[in-house]
């Protein structure tokens, strides 16, 4: 744990309960239950001398306790040290929230050490209850994936498919995979191989045969939703045609695919309208879309996951574009009885969007370094980093070796 002098009593207290919070909670650290505690004096030139050290000792994951004065900017300096130059597990906290008496540092510790598990490969946030949707997709073997396929703006590097998906019936581990494309391959080819070797890994693992698929695709252009998305999407049902039967006897897996894709920052802005007054639409809003969008003839609506700033007026709502829509609403044979508004009784139903909007509020809780809900689904959130790093770090270290197996894959989320 890293901390400067000037936190150095609040840092000792944290450690101290970290400490006993881990012995209680069986938290597996590597050596024992103590952990090493180290002042910093000058962050710029004396934290990677220290961590190379570290990394040279065999120690991976590092808790930087971030001073309240320049914390952004130190911040910063510390992840890229740790993520894109020395590879080691690091979990930033502020140093304002190490004052905190009795229970209130108690979920600073708890989410703490959450993080780093996480980050390991642990088990995540998971789902629990018994709503009819979360019934749907927990009774029935289905995966969650993320696809972003990312390249830096003005540059003549090869594009990177980065896929990040669920392994587990509960929605709470994940793997990823990293692809980058050679000259002489079609982006959208490999992103169905890629999607195809994932729901692979899933099926092996839990010796099923995957029934539903739900794609979150990000990073897509408005201009490229009718040709670019479309293509992927039919590609991806082609590779999943041409899978053979799995040993354990489960069959192909053939899931029914819902492809969305997902814009964090529309042009769209939409107004709450009370006692004759605008306001800006609550958290958990959605706001539906009846007709196609003209331009591409998709279905499409919005979500209001997080609170507005106060002077920027109204909240940015996130836009789901959705491509193909296939994942039925039945559960063992019969449909999912869900509570219909006044609006849905007026068109007609419950929606098959705002069935698919729910689960992806849902997701939206399910980042497991925020505490409250992202600005997109925790599939796709966790790809945006892993597409982050590529671009930023792996394309500048590329070599003769590296497109002979362009590939990186693995089931830890120290990117994060």
């Amino acid at each position: 744990c890293y901390f400067d002098p000037r936190d150095r009593r609040a840092a000792e207290k944290w450690i101290n309960e970290t400490a006993q919070a881990a012995r209680r909670y069986n938290f597996p650290f590597p050596r024992g239950d103590r952990i090493r505690s180290v002042e910093v004096r000058n962050w710029r030139a004396d934290f990677v001398p220290m961590m190379k050290e570290e990394k040279r000792a065999g120690r991976f994951t590092l808790i930087a306790i971030i001073p309240n004065r320049e914390n952004e900017a130190i911040y910063n300096f510390v992840k890229q040290q740790c993520i894109h130059e020395l590879g080691i597990t690091s979990q930033c906290v502020k140093a304002s929230n190490m004052g905190k008496e009795g229970g209130r540092l108690a979920p600073v510790i708890c989410n703490t050490l959450k993080q780093i598990l996480t980050k390991h490969g642990a088990r995540n946030w998971y789902f629990v209850g018994d709503h009819p949707v979360n019934q749907k997709f927990r009774g029935e073997p289905t995966m969650l994936m993320g696809i972003v396929v990312s390249k830096k703006r003005g540059s003549n590097e090869r594009a990177f498919i980065c896929v990040v998906a669920t392994v587990d019936r509960e929605f709470s581990q994940y793997i990823w995979r990293a692809r980058c494309v050679r000259d002489n391959e079609d982006p959208r080819e490999v992103v169905g191989e890629v999607a195809s070797k994932m729901a692979e890994i899933f099926c092996h693992q839990n010796k099923v045969r995957l029934r539903n698929l739900l794609i979150y695709r990000g990073g897509v252009s408005a201009a490229a939703l009718r040709t670019t998305v479309r293509a992927e999407y039919r590609i991806m049902k082609e590779k999943f045609r041409e899978m053979k039967a799995l040993p354990d006897g489960a069959g192909p897996p053939n899931p029914a695919m819902t492809m969305v894709v997902v814009q964090k920052r529309p042009a769209d802005r939409y107004f709450l309208k009370q006692d004759g007054r605008n306001f800006s639409p609550f958290p958990g809003t959605y706001i539906s879309s009846r007709a196609e969008t003209a331009d591409v003839g998709m279905r499409s609506f919005c979500l209001v996951h997080c609170k507005p700033h106060p002077n920027q007026g109204t909240t940015v709502p996130t836009k789901y574009t959705v491509v193909e829509h296939k994942v039925d609403r039945t559960v063992s044979g019969e449909e999912v009885k869900l509570e219909e508004s006044i609006e849905d009784q007026i068109f007609g139903g419950f929606s098959r969007e705002k069935f698919l909007a729910y689960f992806t509020m849902q997701q939206c809780y399910m980042y497991c370094n925020w505490g409250g809900a992202v600005r997109a689904p925790a599939p796709l959130q966790y790809c945006d980093k892993l597409a982050r790093l590529m671009t930023e770090s792996v394309d500048q270290a590329m070599s003769g070796d590296f497109a002979v197996n362009p590939t990186f894959e693995g089931p830890n989320m120290a990117f994060i």
